[in-house]
């Protein structure tokens, strides 16, 4: 769950230099990171309103949080659920779908990482908002079709308002946030809004506090659990030695169908797809194009020296 902040600038009235603020942004990224090891324990409950193709449904998203390898997070919306703890070395998830749900997907996604921005990108315009009294300064950077706006309180130099826009197969995304929280040295965004064409996604965070001592029970299997291998600081490596074929899904761009698209993936240890599902996708597509995602191989993922399984949803949206 990492957002982007940009730290206290020395004069807030000021417009700092690209370089000093590129400098300012990368020290923020790190230490704005709620999943990060010197996060104090913390609770967060939020609410999650999500409409897909004019279906909306509503519910509550709650995390515990007591570590980098042990918290709780639980999403309940309309009449889906989807339980994930973690405890050390496993993954113990539950949930009522057969595969996780666009919706599910698209809600941990986005409170796990509201931007997501490497730590390698740099700022490449400063600028003071004058739309608003006072002006805060804010931070542009643009990569290939992504724009991002960072801006701050001129009062506290804390985050006031993040808005994203991407262009991709003829489909603007936009995602704002706003309302940040303090917990303890970190910030996080209070309302993230989402938009896709025919997808819309509004979480409110009602809670975020840290806590003394979690309880243990938080952190035991729920009942009818999988459990799978798991690490916090897994990572993606290479592909399987000697393996045919392209790498990932290769699909023409047009014949990908207008709307979204969603696949599920479940990737075994040797980078091959060991369970998929169509969670949101035209009927005959999905029939016709299914081989080109489920035949392609993928990163191995790995803890420590180890390979594990993980999975993945690839999502497309097409416009007109």
């Amino acid at each position: 769950m990492a957002t982007v902040l940009v730290g206290s600038l020395a004069r807030a009235q000021s417009v700092p230099s690209r370089k000093d603020a590129t400098t300012l942004l990368h020290a923020a990224i790190a230490r704005a990171n709620l999943s990060s090891a010197d996060t104090p324990p913390f609770h967060l409950v939020a609410a999650v309103h999500y409409d897909l193709d004019g279906q909306a449904s509503d519910g509550s998203y709650e995390m515990f949080w007591a570590a980098p390898d042990r918290f709780r997070e639980e999403l309940h919306l309309g009449a889906i659920f989807d339980i994930r703890v973690a405890s050390e070395s496993a993954l113990y998830v539950a949930r009522n779908t057969p595969v996780a749900t666009l919706a599910d997907w698209s809600v941990t996604q986005l409170l796990r990482s509201p931007l997501g921005l490497s730590e390698k990108w740099g700022v490449d315009r400063v600028f003071s908002e004058r739309k608003s009294n006072p002006h805060p300064t804010c931070y542009e950077l643009i990569r290939d079709e992504l724009t991002v706006h960072v801006c701050l309180d001129p009062q506290t130099n804390d985050p006031a308002s993040v808005q994203v826009e991407s262009r991709n197969l003829g489909v603007l995304s936009q995602t704002e946030l706003s309302e940040y929280i303090v917990l303890g040295k970190s910030r996080f965004p209070g309302r993230l809004v989402r938009h896709v064409p025919t997808q819309n996604l509004t979480i409110t965070v009602n809670t975020l506090e840290t806590i003394t001592s979690p309880k243990e029970e938080l952190f035991t299997a729920p009942t009818g659990a999988e459990k799978w291998d798991w690490c916090p600081d897994a990572f993606p490596t290479g592909y399987v030695t000697g393996a045919e074929g392209e790498i990932g899904p290769q699909v023409p761009v047009d014949v990908i169908p207008r709307g979204i698209t969603a696949w599920y993936f479940m990737i075994g240890r040797d980078g091959y797809v060991k369970k998929s599902a169509a969670i949101h996708s035209d009927p005959a597509f999905a029939r016709r194009y299914s081989y080109r995602y489920v035949g392609a191989r993928y990163p191995v993922v790995l803890c420590g020296k180890k390979p594990i399984e993980y999975e993945i949803v690839f999502e497309f949206t097409r416009g007109n």
